[in-house]
């Protein structure tokens, strides 16, 4: 599959929804669960991505663009 940046926006524009599909009125408490080590919780997902969003965005952008997947 070759890489369509309208495709992409697509896809990413909805994952703030999806998020907030699977994690609303869910308990607190699971939002830090993992399974095991080496392993990631939901917290950490988000925590990931938004930290992305605000920091590695461009970077990454450039390093695919020029170089491909």
């Amino acid at each position: 599959m070759s890489f369509d940046l309208h495709q992409t926006l697509d896809l990413l524009e909805r994952t703030p929804r999806v998020l907030d599909a699977l994690l609303r009125g869910t308990d607190p408490a699971w939002h830090a669960i993992d399974e095991g080590p080496e392993t990631w919780s939901a917290y950490d997902v988000a925590g990931h991505l938004i930290h992305g969003e605000e920091t590695d965005w461009v970077p990454r952008m450039r390093i695919i663009l020029e170089h491909g997947e």
